[in-house]
């Protein structure tokens, strides 16, 4: 295990079951290299009004600041249009088209962390938000590869993710249309290399093995056709949100945008809800009260860290 907690094994045999469980451990404090600002970033950063703007405040006010200045300014693309031909660099992302995918804002975030003081690092990994009633068990691809910020406050690490909140939308809009029935047929066979191994025979006869892959195969095949058909009818739009939407956060902000929608202060498509959520605080002064205010803040912060494991 090294600094960040992070077990590494080896030399396992064929598929095994692993617990995690809690312990004592506590992560790494800063390191040097976690207050590195290049001189060529911090030059940069000082062209940035918001960055003297955020420098006041504890350091949880400058996250919240921080954090609130993304959802304001920038959007999440997968398409860099020309700028992708080219070299494209953060400051293109911060200065011209405020828009990127998460590893910009990642990026970005480290350096203005650093650039307010706040010991940061940029970490990876995945964005685990996909269940599978099949499996009853969670599903990680690769689309869902994500990276975020982690910013030392309080003596402590905290995660810090200013990537906008429909990012999973647009990646799981990427599934190809066959993945439906991959995902059988992947399960189909995952299950043949486990009762072979439960058999502990190399020499298991070969047809019964044929037999039993065709048996689950076939099926396989035919209702990945037709859930094929069936996404074929679906928007893709319709697709991504049937994912993303499952939660139950993602259910309490949707009950809370129809009755804030009942009450003349609806939600466009296209706005982050935690601007949204601004806005109301001022235009609804009249018909919300402290209360349903404090309560809307709530279901959105639990949205957020539903979505973002933690972050954004």
């Amino acid at each position: 295990r090294n600094a960040y907690g992070v077990v590494r094994l080896s030399e396992a045999a064929g598929p095994i079951a692993l617990t995690a469980g809690g312990g004592d451990f506590q992560p790494a404090p800063p390191q040097a290299a976690d207050r590195v600002l290049p001189p060529r970033y911090r030059d940069l950063l000082a062209k940035l009004p918001a960055l003297a703007a955020l420098a006041g405040g504890s350091e949880s006010q400058r996250l919240a600041g921080l954090q609130a200045w993304f959802a304001d300014n920038f959007r999440y693309t997968l398409n860099l249009g020309e700028a992708g031909q080219e070299r494209r660099d953060l400051e293109r992302f911060l200065f011209v088209d405020r828009a990127g995918h998460c590893e910009y804002f990642a990026s970005a975030t480290v350096l203005l962390l650093r650039g307010l003081g706040i010991p940061a690092r940029y970490v990876t990994g995945y964005s685990v938000q996909e269940f599978s009633t099949l499996e009853r068990a969670f599903v990680v691809r690769q689309r869902h590869a994500h990276a975020w910020a982690e910013a030392f406050v309080d003596g402590r690490w905290v995660e810090l993710d200013t990537t906008p909140a429909e990012w999973l939308t647009v990646e799981e809009q990427q599934a190809p249309f066959w993945q439906p029935a991959a995902d059988l047929l992947s399960y189909a066979w995952q299950h043949i290399g486990e009762w072979r191994q439960d058999l502990g025979d190399d020499d298991v006869n070969g047809n019964l093995i044929a037999l039993a892959t065709l048996l689950l195969v076939i099926p396989g095949v035919l209702v990945g056709r037709r859930l094929w058909h069936r996404l074929r009818q679906r928007r893709p739009s319709d697709a991504a949100s049937s994912i993303v939407d499952a939660s139950v956060e993602s259910r309490h902000l949707r009950q809370l945008e129809a009755r804030c929608a009942a009450l003349g202060l609806p939600r466009p498509a296209g706005e982050p809800p935690r601007r949204w959520l601004r806005r109301i605080a001022d235009e609804g002064a009249s018909v919300l009260t402290a209360d349903d205010l404090a309560r809307a803040e709530i279901t959105v912060a639990a949205f957020y860290r539903q979505r973002y494991g933690g972050g954004a």
